[in-house]
């Protein structure tokens, strides 16, 4: 696609729409620049990228003017679906993508080798991880897109070429407006209710996530697992090399599949990730995990990443040496520190019920003394049988922020001891409380809290910091009162 001279919008400017206006304005493209918030910042070295710029939710004469000007319309992932701008660039067919889109259409006049990974849960980890075990194989490997770094400023920084692999996060927003986007390996990790604040319903979440598979062909790979039925459901839209990977064998038995059709199985036996393939005149292998995450459900992000390389052939040495030295990313399930009788434990990227429940299955040797921090912004998502499921495992339920009084009346129904707070560091302190009235006893105090960060925090990362720091704090004062 020739962008020189073209008039393209850019729908929200934040990371990602700054991103993309700087990568069209270098390809030539006149850029008009949109953002709901009348003082959103373009910062010095972005501001000559744009031609013109609207802020703030106006519909002024100039800006109508300008809309049926535009060529193409490029939409950052945090913009609502029923946007005004998308709406009156569909009612004027002004083609409609995402920033990944764009990143795409560009890439591919260089042809650099991309494996795209998406899900509800453990994608970041996952990405990471593929990353790292190209990175140390001597392969070229870039990432980006969901985990921080948009795809196309990583095309705009780097001189991309056909050695190289480009590693993406992509959420299901930023799959959303995807027409072209055809990855070399697609990764889709498990499907679970998510996000049904922007969604319509899970439906409506799943077609978007299978946007990532569409457009492959038999040259490509996707990779599905075989335990999860949403995501083992996607090869019926796939043309691709089917590798499925699972934490259990036995979840190969009832593929409903073809057995023929798949390249390639990679799964679990305890603790030995196991693999079979059949290209490369057929390859079997195994390596031990060297060392066990404390989240048990990371386990299974290794068995994915591991199966989205299996084209690559990447030596087992290298799997080994990259989880040996493997450390949780920030937000993920970590332990902080431990103050009196509570260790405390924070997995502030689980902000979703099914996510939630898996990091509580994580933490062994507490006997049901684990005190659950959880709120923030629910996602319109139920937690009626995550409530149920949760209080089974726990001593007690501390809830805070917006989605507090909600997150009550679920808990309520199941467990006797519930308690809402406004705010996080209220949350750490009533969970100390708590511990302090059974001074022999051992807590877990885990914040997993189910929901998005925003009602209080800019991101689930920062979110983590502050529980971290908070909890940090109050130990080495604990220390220093002796």
């Amino acid at each position: 696609m020739n962008f020189s001279k073209k008039v393209v919008g850019v729908l929200g400017l934040g990371r990602s729409g700054l991103s993309a206006a700087r990568l069209l304005a270098s390809l030539g493209a006149k850029v008009v620049g949109f953002d709901d918030n009348p003082k959103a910042h373009i910062p010095q070295e972005f501001q000559s990228s744009f031609s013109n710029a609207f802020l703030g939710r106006q519909k002024s004469a100039q800006m109508e003017k300008t809309l049926k000007k535009l060529s193409l319309l490029v939409v950052s992932p945090g913009i609502p679906f029923d946007h005004y701008i998308i709406t009156k660039a569909i009612e004027n067919n002004v083609e409609v993508i995402s920033e990944v889109e764009l990143g795409y259409i560009y890439a591919n006049t260089k042809n650099p080798t991309i494996i795209a990974v998406t899900g509800t849960n453990g994608k970041s980890t996952t990405t990471t991880l593929i990353h790292e075990f190209l990175s140390n194989s001597g392969y070229n490997s870039y990432i980006g897109g969901n985990i921080g770094v948009p795809f196309t400023e990583v095309l705009y920084n780097y001189n991309i070429s056909d050695k190289d692999f480009i590693v993406l996060e992509l959420s299901s927003f930023q799959l959303r407006y995807t027409r072209r986007f055809r990855p070399k390996v697609a990764v889709i990790l498990n499907i679970t209710e998510d996000h049904l604040d922007r969604h319509i319903d899970l439906n409506d979440y799943y077609l978007s996530k299978a946007k990532l598979l569409i457009n492959q062909t038999l040259k490509d790979y996707v990779v599905l697992n075989a335990g999860d039925n949403l995501s083992r459901s996607m090869h019926l839209l796939s043309k691709a090399k089917l590798i499925v990977f699972s934490k259990s064998y036995s979840d190969f038995d009832n593929l409903g599949m073809v057995t023929s059709t798949i390249t390639g199985k990679v799964y679990l036996d305890n603790f030995t990730v196991v693999w079979e393939y059949r290209e490369r005149g057929g390859t079997k292998g195994s390596i031990e995990i060297p060392k066990l995450p404390i989240g048990l459900f990371h386990l299974e992000n290794i068995v994915a990443s591991l199966a989205a390389t299996l084209p690559f052939g990447i030596q087992p040495s290298v799997y080994v040496k990259v989880l040996k030295s493997f450390e949780p990313l920030e937000g993920r399930l970590h332990y902080v520190n431990k103050i009196g009788n509570v260790w405390f434990y924070d997995d502030s990227k689980a902000t979703n019920p099914s996510a939630m429940l898996a990091s509580l299955e994580s933490l062994i040797g507490f006997d049901g003394n684990i005190i659950l921090i959880a709120g923030g912004k629910n996602k319109n998502l139920s937690f009626e049988s995550a409530a149920c499921k949760a209080s089974k495992k726990i001593r007690a339920a501390i809830l805070y922020g917006e989605s507090a009084p909600y997150l009550a009346n679920q808990f309520r129904k199941h467990l006797e001891y519930i308690f809402v707070v406004p705010t996080l560091d209220k949350a750490v302190d009533k969970a100390l409380e708590i511990a302090k009235m059974s001074p022999d006893t051992k807590f877990a105090c885990l914040l997993a809290p189910g929901c998005a960060s925003h009602d209080q925090f800019p991101n689930a990362e920062a979110r983590a910091r502050f529980f971290d720091d908070y909890v940090n704090r109050l130990a080495k004062k604990e220390k220093v009162l002796g």
